[in-house]
């Protein structure tokens, strides 16, 4: 009976030592399983999240290249910046309010390195005229930044009527002096 209880004894340790192995070695194997099938969905969801984003990409390229102006286009030419300044008397015309436009010297240098054109702008006539004209500006195809504006109106007194007990009606027309600077080649 003793060998009987012997092998119990070698059987049951044998089951049990087997069991805990299994146990040992299967936890840390399915864990990482585990870990290698996130990973991998981690992976596939990057992958589809890369292509989303160059889908995008290639949509936000398709829209900005059919744009007909090249960078150098934004800039004036230093050496004669007729362009601009045509520019600046036709929306003066169209607007009707008279302009002035003197260069202030030579081409001086921002504190970004970018090379640049001062010029003083005079303009003249109704506020509603004047500022048209400041939001054309400010939206012109040229890169360029307003530094200062002076806004100043002037009044003209003119007598309604010849009757003395008839108040004088005021007429104003505004003056506006701009500093610009625009961007050369």
């Amino acid at each position: 009976m003793n060998i009987k209880k012997e092998l119990k004894i070698i059987y049951l340790s044998a089951g049990i030592f087997f069991i805990i192995l299994i146990f040992l070695v299967t936890f840390p194997l399915l864990k990482s399983i585990e870990n290698s099938y996130s990973d991998e969905i981690k992976t596939r969801n990057d992958m589809v999240n890369y292509k989303n984003q160059e889908k995008k990409y290639t949509e936000f390229v398709g829209q900005y290249s059919n744009i007909n102006t090249t960078f150098d286009d934004l800039f004036i030419d230093k050496g004669a910046p007729i362009e601009i300044i045509e520019f600046w008397e036709k929306i003066a015309s169209e607007d009707g309010v008279s302009i002035e436009i003197l260069a202030n010297g030579i081409p001086g240098q921002s504190a970004n390195g970018w090379n640049y054109m001062s010029f003083t702008i005079r303009l003249g006539g109704s506020f509603k005229n004047i500022t048209k004209v400041l939001e054309k500006i400010e939206k012109e195809p040229y890169l360029g930044e307003i530094s200062k504006i002076a806004i100043q109106k002037n009044f003209k007194i003119n007598q309604v009527n010849q009757d003395k007990s008839k108040e004088d009606q005021v007429i104003g027309e505004v003056k506006a002096n701009l500093f610009i600077n625009v961007y050369v080649k």
